[in-house]
This record gives C-alpha cells, structure tokens and sequence, in this order.
C-alpha cells in the first residue's frame, strides 16, 4: 500500500490514492524474478456551474446552480472541507462579495435593488484556502432589471367609439358648460354680459338698492376655468339714467322772482328703465369618454428564457373619473387580460396570446368616464405567473400610474334672430355651435323652454329639443328652432 501522485489529477482533489496489490509469489519464482500483480482506479472530476447567464427582476433572489461531473458518491465521499466560492461584483456591491457552497450545491444570489450587470466570478474549488481547480464556466452573469415595463396612454372616444364599445349612457352621464355670451351691435361692437343684479325692483314708495353682486361670465383666454359656470336663465338689470335737467317754464307776469320774468322748476322724475335678459336654452353635453391603455413589456433581452404568463392588471380610479358602463354590463373592478396580438396581428381577436415572450409587447384596455375638469391620475396592479427562472415559476407583479385629462369644451355660441318679427309670424331662430378646443364634443343637446320664452311660442310641430350630435375640434353645427 503506498501514496502516488498521477499527472493530470488535480493536486489535493484527491490527496491519498490507495494501490492494493495482491502478490501471488511461489517459493521458486519469488527467489528467481520477483514477479508481482496489482491493479490501481483512478477516477477523473471536473466542477460545472450553470447557467452562464441569466436575468432576474428587481428583488428576486436566484441561484446558480454547481456540480461536481464524475465524482461518484457510492466509491467514497468528499472531504468535509472541501467548498465552491465565487467573486459577486456589480452595481449594488460595494468592492466584493465572498459566496461559497458545496459542490452539487447552488450559490444562492441575494434580492438586489439597483439595475445593471453582475458577475459571479473566479469560481473556483477549494480545500483548506487552496485552490484545486476552477469551475467551467469561469465566471457567469446575473442581469438585473425590470421585467414588466409599462406605459399608459388614453384618448377621448368619439360617438361612434362610444356606441361601437357599448358604453350605457344616462342622464347622469351629462355635464354643465362654461360659456361666454356674448351681445353684437349693428355697429361690430361687442357688448359682454357682464351686469349687475338688482335684488329690489323700483316701485311705489321703494328705491334702487346697490346690486348685489356682479353676475357675470369669464372672459374667454383660451381655456376653462377650473370651477363650472352654470348661466341664468333670468338677469335683471337696470339703465343708467341722465342726470336730472332744469325745464324752463312760463309763469304770470310778478308770479316769479327771477329776473326777465321767467323762471326754472325741476322737471318730473324719469321713470326709471327695467330690464331683463333671459336664457331659455339649455345646452347639455355627454360627459368625455375615455380609452385608456396599459401597455406591458416583458423588459428581458431578446431571446431571454423569461416568459410572463397570464397577466392581468386593476385599475383604480380617483374621485373625478368612474369606470364607464357598458352593454352587456363589465363587473367593476375585475381583473382585465393584458393580450398580446397573435398571427393575425390584431389585438382583440380569438388568437390572442397570454404570455409575453422577451421584448414582447400586450395591451389592456379600460373605459373610464370624465365627471370633473382636470387631470387625474390613475394607478394599476398587475399580477402574473414568470417563468424561467433557476428557481422555478414565481408570481410577479407590479405597478404603473397613468394620467387622464378632462377638459370642459371650449365652445362658441351664435344665436341668429330677425331684425324684425310681426306677429303671427313664423320664423327661425338659429344657434350655431363650434368646437373652438381640442376634444371631441358628444351628445350635444338643445333645449328651448316653452315657460322661458316671451312674446313668442313655439311654432306647431317644434319640439323643444333639437340634437346637434357630435362636434370634432373646429367643427360647427346650426340647430334650428
């Protein structure tokens, strides 16, 4: 029994190799050659790490996995020193981090923060602090980033998209406008409603009281204001008299102190001149319906073994949006697919896909209605099954903020009326509407109260109601009364 070192064994991976020989010596034979028999197993290993590179979403731990090829378990076992370390470098990693194993043990990698590249480097096999061998491969990557990559859009619908989608509509689906009126003379002059309010009307014994506020619109630069105006139907208001003049009079002669016997006395008072205006129509418009889209990627490198599955995303909305009805009805807050556009490369259809390969793309699809003015934000939850990862399938989620913008119209109001009307005449009155922002206008309804109209009625077979429909930005549409 003896100790021998072989070329092409690693030093130390096994330090002691036992030569049994078995002599079979005759008496003749022995004195005469010395002959001898023996046999002598010598077994090969070499350390293997896998994968050589890999990409995890930010805080997932993950493991590489080591084995020692050759090494039989049944011939004998391991020294108890013997230990697999690596070098981790990277972004998050200040300087370097020791990790050790044993063989057919995985290194198991931490939850990491930071996006970037890291490396599990200089793997090697040691005993005692001496290096035996070093593993192959060498080193292997670990690539940190952020596996859903998200990005929301949205965009008013129009009447068509609107009836198309299947979106219930009802009456509390339409809103107030912000107008400005405004009055043209003969002359091109424009004369802006802006009047004071008297609360006590001149009459017997009684004065005029100082207005009471000063009702008017605001003037139009270009945009909406952020509180909703709703019009009167009802101003009065008053005409500012002359200032009171002296009328000269003849009186009998000695009957007046004044000189050239004549003399002034104050002129009777004016009555004073009382108006109104009124408003009798109504202008109502559907409130702002809106597709807002949550687009995901699967953010690992093209050809990447990470597949998302069967993701889905929520949305919650604040207090000035609501999501949108539909016909047949959608159960609020249920989860909606994020589909990815299969052979035919229309989203939508019946092969869609539900995974995301990687750099692949999917889209889900929400309908949210507008009930207030201003930009919102609105958040989304995502969860999905990964796969591909050393350690097995693992949940993934993840979040994502979106912003919807309600703009109250920016419209323009002409209202063409006849210089001159005999009565019993029929005639048309005319209101033109432009959309002078940049959202499409739905719904638009006009409404001529009988009970606020004056001096005229409404013509036999007029309704008091006259749709226009829909407005594009720019778009003018007459509604004819």
């Amino acid at each position: 029994m003896g100790s021998f070192v072989f070329p092409g064994v690693e030093p130390g991976l096994f330090r002691t190799v036992l030569l049994c020989c078995y002599l079979l010596v005759g008496p003749a034979s022995a004195a005469a050659d010395g002959l001898g028999a023996g046999r002598l197993d010598i077994a090969g290993a070499r350390l293997t790490v896998s994968p050589e590179a890999q990409t995890v979403p930010f805080e997932t731990p993950t493991l590489v996995a080591t084995s020692l090829d050759g090494y039989d378990a049944a011939r004998g076992s391991l020294p108890p020193d013997l230990r697999v370390v690596g070098d981790f470098v990277g972004p998050e990693i200040d300087g370097v981090l020791r990790l050790e194993t044993v063989p057919g043990e995985p290194f198991r990698i931490p939850r990491l923060r930071l996006e970037g590249a890291y490396a599990l480097e200089n793997i090697r096999l040691e005993q005692g602090g001496e290096i035996l061998t070093f593993a192959e491969p060498k080193d292997v990557s670990v690539g940190v980033t952020q596996i859903l990559v998200t990005k929301v859009s949205s965009r008013p619908l129009t009447e068509d998209e609107i009836r198309n989608y299947g979106l219930v509509i009802n009456p509390d689906s339409y809103q107030a406008l912000n107008l400005t009126f405004g009055f043209g003379t003969a002359g091109g002059e424009l004369v802006e409603y802006n009047l004071p309010v008297v609360y006590d009307l001149y009459g017997p014994g009684g004065t005029w009281g100082a207005p009471l506020d000063n009702v008017g619109l605001p003037r139009f630069s270009g945009s909406t204001t952020s509180q909703r105006f709703r019009p009167p139907k009802m101003v009065p208001f008053k005409v500012e008299l002359q200032k009171e003049t002296l009328e000269q009079v003849q009186v009998p002669t000695g009957g007046c102190p004044l000189e050239q016997d004549t003399c002034r006395k104050p002129s009777p008072p004016a009555p004073p001149m009382v108006g109104v205006i009124l408003f009798p129509t109504d202008i109502s418009l559907l409130h702002q319906f809106f597709s807002v889209v949550l687009m995901v990627q699967n953010g690992a490198p093209e050809g990447d073994p990470l597949v998302v599955r069967d993701l889905s995303a929520r949305i919650e909305v604040p207090g000035g949006l609501r999501q949108a009805e539909t016909d047949p009805p959608t159960p609020l807050g249920v989860p909606v697919p994020v589909r990815v556009p299969g052979p035919d490369g229309e989203l939508g259809t019946s092969d869609d896909l539900t995974f995301l390969v990687a750099q692949a793309s999917g889209e889900a699809e929400f309908l949210v209605e507008g009930l207030e003015e201003g930009t919102h934000v609105v958040d989304f939850e995502m969860e999905g099954l990964l796969e591909g990862l050393p350690t097995g399938p693992q949940r993934i989620t993840g979040t994502a903020k979106g912003a919807v913008v309600v703009r109250d119209p920016t419209l323009s109001v002409t209202i063409t009326h006849p210089d001159v009307v005999r009565a019993q005449e029929t005639y048309s009155l005319f209101l033109t509407l432009t959309n002078m922002g940049n959202a499409p206008v739905s719904g638009i309804d006009f409404q001529l109260r009988a009970a606020g109209l004056a001096g005229v009625t409404l013509a036999p077979g007029q309704g008091a109601t006259e749709t226009l429909g829909s407005l594009l930005p720019g778009d003018s549409g007459v509604v004819e009364f």
